[in-house]
């Protein structure tokens, strides 16, 4: 064959292979599609949706207000202002349609899978298969659905978009030695960490990225990492305070000994689970209460470790091995906690990043292996383990997701795993209140209370249960005693004050309560609004007005403070203003008898 012909047969196969190379992440995507299709029709769940999601203001409008708004305030102890005006465009797409919020999860998903195949395909200097391989475990894989199942977990899938996106930039950058993807890739690095503060990992990650390809840390290679340095210690301390403002770091006071053995338990349970994921769940309770002898597996977690890090050591040779691993180390790291925060000891969110390590060094290992002539013999059996493994993660994954489909169903798999919990006894007990469904949940909040007599959350919604099965004494009962364990909570004032005003007509105890709620919450609309209609029973119309006035300035589009500010009026004989405001009501959405408010336009014409 002559050269020309050669070279034009070269020429063809490249265009040929080019042409079926993409069919290897198309494939992938639609295999991550499938694993995720059970999703469909789920609902929000009550474990953080309803503060970044339903009961968030700034979301229903993309005004300067609303977005001046993301930017400056924390949510739940978390700076994301990036996922909030995420969940804004959501919104106004279709409202709070839960089926736009999750195909929007789903989709970011999609897209972080396929970064994954061309990052690792670009760092390992166009490896298919080990790309392939680590995408296909990272969009399959059973602990990744956390972070794309649920709605408020948007912080994980957005942030890794931008995370792996800056990665890539990077690895760009060393390749054809652009200025302008080092630009990107910090570009991309805000965008990450205006997401979710968990990005300020990315610093070691590039970091990291330089190790794999053996620069040497000379005075420019050092200087390139000054705007990763200072974003992270900047964001990464503003992350901490915002934790802070929520009082999440350590609530549970865990002992400086107990949070070590914690930490290293969580970073095993994390290694292991990579492989063979079990008791999967959207909650991981500390397995000890304080004061308590803590499990074995926690004392022995720490040797267990270190026997890791031993090996670690003797494969340090293997550069992209080691990076794998130390990739995974370093972005497991700040979420272990060592520094506890939240009430978990857990979470399978945390490892969405992370295990991009872990997947890598299982493809690298995999297909290492396959090169060896002794395994050419036994290949085709590996490739039948390999499909069974695999095929498991993905019915793993379809299965997980149908957990998520309300909070119900979430909170029930909760307690099959976690049977002790009082939390997930207390949230799915809440969500059969909502569902009108109260002796269901009045027999969670008990089983909570044979757990933790003194967790006053479980007295609360019971005296909710109560309350609306029309039980007012129990009700009392139970509000009282979830003021006595907890006096620093306002809600239980309110709703004794609500029974006291509406049912007892008890009004100067109604009045008592709503004050002690608003000293608790000083910008309780509802709990001024009702200290009004208390008032106003009474006949002290001037201390009626002076409550409505302020419920007013702080939510001026509330429809029912203005009807029951009419009501105030219409009782001083003040028609006019009663027509007013009752009008006023009905245009901002709350229903006034057009009877009531004829009768009232005949009076003020007298």
């Amino acid at each position: 064959m002559s050269k020309k012909n050669q070279q034009k047969n070269n020429t063809v196969q490249t265009k040929s292979s080019e042409k079926y190379f993409w069919l290897l992440p198309a494939g992938i995507l639609v295999l991550t599609i499938i694993a995720y299709f059970p999703l469909r029709g789920s609902d929000f769940v009550n474990w953080d949706d309803p503060t970044f999601v339903l009961g968030n203001v700034d979301i229903t409008s993309l005004s300067l207000h609303n977005v001046g708004n993301m930017f400056s305030n924390f949510y739940m102890g978390n700076y994301c202002p990036l996922t909030i005006f995420s969940y804004a465009i959501d919104y106004s797409i279709a409202g709070l349609n839960p089926a736009v919020f999750h195909t929007s999860n789903i989709i970011i998903h999609l897209i972080n899978t396929l970064l994954v195949f061309l990052f690792i395909y670009k760092l390992t200097g166009k490896q298919k298969w080990v790309a392939a391989l680590t995408a296909l475990l990272f969009g399959t894989h059973p602990m990744h659905v956390e972070s794309v199942a649920w709605v408020a977990e948007r912080r994980d899938v957005l942030y890794t978009l931008f995370f792996i996106l800056s990665m890539y930039n990077y690895v760009q950058y060393i390749i054809k030695k652009e200025s302008k993807y080092l630009i990107f890739s910090v570009i991309c690095f805000i965008l990450s960490i205006l997401s979710k503060g968990q990005a300020v990992t990315l610093t070691a990650a590039i970091i990291l990225i330089d190790i794999f390809f053996q620069r040497k840390f000379d005075k420019k290679v050092i200087l390139e990492k000054v705007p990763y340095i200072l974003l992270s210690l900047t964001f990464g301390y503003l992350t901490f305070i915002a934790q802070k403002t929520t009082l999440a770091v350590n609530a549970l006071h865990i002992s400086t000994l107990n949070s070590l053995f914690s930490g290293n338990y969580g970073l095993l349970m994390y290694i292991v689970k990579a492989f063979i994921p079990f008791k999967m769940s959207g909650f991981h309770p500390y397995p000890f209460l304080e004061g308590e002898t803590l499990p074995l597996i926690l004392y022995l977690s720490p040797f267990i470790i270190i026997a890791m890090i031993f090996f670690v050591f003797k494969i340090r040779k293997d550069l992209k091995i080691l990076w794998g691993i130390l990739f995974f180390g370093a972005t497991i790291f700040p979420v272990l906690q060592f520094l506890p925060v939240g009430e978990t000891i857990m979470a399978e969110r945390y490892t969405y990043v992370p295990y991009i390590g872990l997947f890598f060094v299982s493809a690298q290992v995999i297909c290492n292996a396959l090169q060896y002539k002794f395994m050419q013999g036994i290949k085709n059996y590996l490739g039948y383990i390999a499909f069974a493994y695999l095929f498991f993660l993905f019915v793993s994954t379809w299965n997980r997701t149908k957990i998520w489909h309300n909070s119900v169903d979430f909170w029930s798999d909760v307690i099959v795993k976690y049977p002790d919990s009082k939390i997930a006894y207390n949230n799915r007990g809440y969500m059969y209140n909502e569902f009108g469904q109260y002796d269901q949940a009045i027999e969670d909040f008990n089983r909570g209370m044979q757990i933790d007599p003194k967790f006053f959350r479980l007295y609360l919604n019971r005296g909710l249960s109560y309350q609306r099965k029309k039980d007012y004494q129990n009700a009392l009962a139970d509000y009282t005693k979830s003021i006595e364990l907890d006096t620093s909570e306002g809600q239980s004032f309110f709703n004794r004050g609500v029974i006291y005003t509406d049912m007892l007509n008890k009004y100067d105890l109604g009045i008592l309560d709503f004050k002690r709620a608003l000293i608790k919450n000083p910008d309780n609309v509802d709990g001024m609004v009702n200290m009004g209609v208390a008032y106003y029973k009474s006949e002290k119309y001037d201390l009626a007005m002076e409550q409505y006035n302020k419920a007013q300035k702080l939510k001026p589009d509330e429809g029912k403070i203005y009807y029951f500010r009419a009501l105030v009026y219409e009782a001083q004989g003040n028609y006019a203003k009663a027509v007013m405001d009752a009008n006023t009501a009905v245009s901002n959405g709350y229903g006034v008898d057009a009877a009531v408010i004829s009768k009232w336009q005949e009076l003020a014409k007298q």
